[in-house]
Formats: structure tokens, C-alpha cells, sequence
């Protein structure tokens, strides 16, 4: 099943807000004060814009979509609404266009807020490598920049591509189509990751290993889970230990001693909520490339109602993400030096 990217509104108790002129050169990420008004935050927790919209996205290619008198539209990172709120849903632009929803029908719209084809979708998402997943007729395909339909509607789910390959599935298993809609990797996996530097994290029967693009095995499966290659390494667990993962195979652990934890608990329990940390560098690529679901969040997952954060990276973007009301929230951005403790109330 496939989640949009929209934003869930809740508290943080602790948080407090500061006053910022606008540095344009920044990373902006949402986030809200009072679980009702969102604004953006710089990297360091800086308040850039103001909280005062319903909801916030991202921004992508120097927009963001926001939620305003039950409206988005989207604005530029001075807080300009430069696309007024007129649609019921809005994801984030890539190659120029962006998915927007009215009523049951999603299209496309350019930066200036027109309709670029009169095509429409059950669901839409944003472009990569020139080709968009939509839905039609309750199956997923693909179309490319003049909006028609390159590979046919026949997939149970589809996703963005990476690596020349995106991730499909038939039947309840995965596996990847090329461009031209050619099965490369069958679905015979339980789960799979997107590719990165030539690899994907494949999962069956409960183990995770890593495949290339021409399907072939590349590290057995043999860790408990798994996350995408970045420069050279991977994030993996086995055994209940957390390391680094190279190129070759070769795990590189960590000693507990020298790996501070943070903790997050829920004071009171949403019904299907997860507690994802993404690594600050991380979470700016994946939105240059495309849109949140739940299928790229997977790999960052750290708990439920309770989770505890291996730090690896000096810096780590926390999300939340509410399968019940199917959102996404930036809560916090965090740094690699103490142990800390944080609480989340849902309004």
C-alpha cells in the first residue's frame, strides 16, 4: 500500500522558538511548535519561517508545498506564496512539474501552477530519471515527461528509480523493471530497497543481503536489516549489533561504549506510529531526488512506541510517521554527543 507524503500535526512539550532572519543558502526543514502551525527550521533548529500554515512539506527544486485555509499551494524559501492554495493534495516538484490532487484526480502542474497535460491518475508521483509511477485502473506504471503512459499499468505497487531500475511488485513479492519496463530482477523478494551505488538491500525469508543491477547476488544474506549504500558504506544489524557495512562485505562494528543512544516515548500511544532517525545528509538527497513514502523511510526504522538511536553520523533528522493517518513529520534534528531523552504528545 502506498502512503503520500503529507505532514502530521503534533507537539513536542519541549520545544521552544527562536527568531531568525532568512538565510536562502540554508536547508529548510518543517516542523511545528504547538501541533497545529507548521513553519521551516535551518539544519542548526533555527526558526526560518514563521509557524503559521496547517501543514508543511519539504522543499524541492526551491518550493514546498503548505497547507493553508484547508488549501496547499506552495511557497519559495522566503515564505512568498508563489503557487496560491487550490488543491485538495500537493507533493514535491522534480524535472520542473509536481502531482497535485483535486477531488479523486491527480495531474501535473509547472512552477507558475498550470496543468501540463490533461491526463489524469488515480495517484501520481514525482519524477525521477524522467519517469513517474501513477496509477491507473488500481495497477501502477510509469509515464515519461510528455505525460504518456511508457510502461503499462500492470505492477500491484511501483516506486522511483534509482540506478536505471525501479522497485515493483506482483503477487506480494518485489522485484525491479528497467526503463523500458523489462523485468530485470524478478519479484521474488519479501521486501527490497531502492538501488544506491550499484546495490540494493533485497529481503527473503527474514534475512537481508544485497543484489546489483543485473540481479546477481552481491553480499549473501546475512543481516538483520539493512540500509542503502552511501559513499561506499551501508547501515546494518546482525546478531543485535549495528556496524558499518563496505563495498566488499566487510562489516565494520562499532563499540557500544563509544555509541551514544537517544530515546523516544510515547506519553500518549497513537495507534500504528514509527520513529524513524535519517541522517541529516541523507534526508537532503532524498528529497533532491524525490518524495517521502513509507517504502523509503523503511530502511531508517527504529521503533515503535519506544525507540532507541545508535548514533552513527554527527547529525540525524527524526521522523515520525503515523500509518493510521498515513504522515510524515520532521520532530527534531539532533547531534552526535549525549544521551538524551524526548517526549512526544499527540493532540
Amino acid at each position: 500500500m502506498r502512503y503520500a507524503a503529507t505532514i502530521l500535526c503534533f507537539q513536542l512539550a519541549w520545544v521552544a522558538i527562536p527568531t531568525t532572519a532568512q538565510q536562502p543558502d540554508r536547508e529548510l526543514l518543517p516542523f511545528t511548535s504547538n501541533g497545529r502551525e507548521w513553519g521551516y527550521v535551518d539544519e542548526s533548529g533555527n526558526v526560518v519561517i514563521r509557524p503559521h500554515f496547517e501543514a508543511a512539506l519539504p522543499f524541492s527544486e526551491g518550493l514546498a508545498a503548505v497547507k493553508q485555509d484547508g488549501k496547499y499551494g506552495y511557497i519559495d524559501s522566503q515564505g512568498s506564496m508563489k503557487i496560491q492554495p487550490r488543491f485538495d493534495r500537493a507533493r514535491g516538484f522534480a524535472d520542473g512539474v509536481a502531482p497535485v490532487r483535486n477531488g479523486d484526480s491527480w495531474s501535473y502542474v509547472d512552477k507558475n501552477g498550470q496543468v501540463v497535460w490533461k491526463e489524469v491518475f488515480e495517484d501520481a508521483g514525482m519524477f525521477q530519471g524522467e519517469l513517474a509511477w501513477v496509477k491507473v485502473g488500481n495497477r501502477y506504471g510509469f509515464i515519461d515527461r510528455a505525460g504518456k503512459q511508457v510502461i503499462a499499468a500492470t505492477f500491484d505497487e511501483s516506486y522511483s528509480f534509482r540506478d536505471g531500475l525501479a522497485p515493483i511488485s506482483v503477487g506480494g513479492k518485489y522485484g525491479f523493471v528497467d526503463r523500458m519496463g523489462k523485468v530485470v530482477v524478478p519479484a521474488s523478494y519479501d521486501r527490497v530497497l531502492e538501488f544506491s551505488e550499484g546495490k540494493a538491500a533485497v529481503n527473503q525469508g527474514g534475512h537481508w543481503g544485497y543484489i546489483r543491477t543485473d540481479g546477481a547476488l552481491a553480499i549473501s544474506a546475512r543481516f538483520d536489516s539493512a540500509g542503502s549504500f552511501r559513499e561506499g558504506e551501508a547501515h546494518v544489524v546482525t546478531g543485535g549489533r549495528a556496524g558499518h557495512l563496505d563495498s566488499d562485505g566487510t562489516v565494520r562494528f562499532r563499540m557500544v561504549a563509544d555509541t551514544p543512544r537517544i530515546s523516544y516515548r510515547f506519553e500518549s500511544e497513537p495507534s500504528g506510529a514509527t520513529i524513524y532517525a535519517v541522517p541529516l545528509l541523507e534526508w537532503q538527497q532524498v528529497i533532491a531526488k524525490g518524495g517521502w513514502t513509507e517504502e523509503s523511510l523503511w530502511e531508517y526504522r527504529r521503533g515503535t512506541t519506544a525507540a532507541d538511536l545508535d548514533m552513527f553520523d554527527q547529525k540525524y533528522v527524526i521522523i515520525l510517521y503515523l500509518k493510521s493517518d498515513p504522515r510524515i513529520s520532521v520532530v527534531d534534528i539532533i547531534r552526535n554527543s549525549t544521551n538524551r531523552v524526548f517526549h512526544f504528545v499527540f493532540r
